[in-house]
């Protein structure tokens, strides 16, 4: 999937481009649960950042492609 086209889908499923979605918001888009999100996130399957040790997690928006294109695991 082109980022262009990854960028569309989010507009549409959650109102706004964003190049880095909270686990609810990746869930909502891609169709998955928020704890299948997280504990991808946790496993290491979906790339992200989170601030400090118990701060927010973001996940790159490029992932959504990937979940989509059935080229990771969550």
């Amino acid at each position: 999937m082109e980022p262009t086209q990854i960028l569309d889908l989010i507009e549409a499923c959650i109102g706004k481009r964003k190049i880095a979605l909270s686990p609810e918001e990746f869930a909502q888009v891609t169709g998955r649960s928020y704890i299948t999100i997280y504990r991808a996130v946790r496993a290491g399957h979906l790339k992200h950042t989170q601030n400090g040790f118990k701060g927010r997690i973001k996940i790159d928006f490029r992932e959504v492609g990937r979940i989509l294109d059935g080229k990771a695991a969550a």
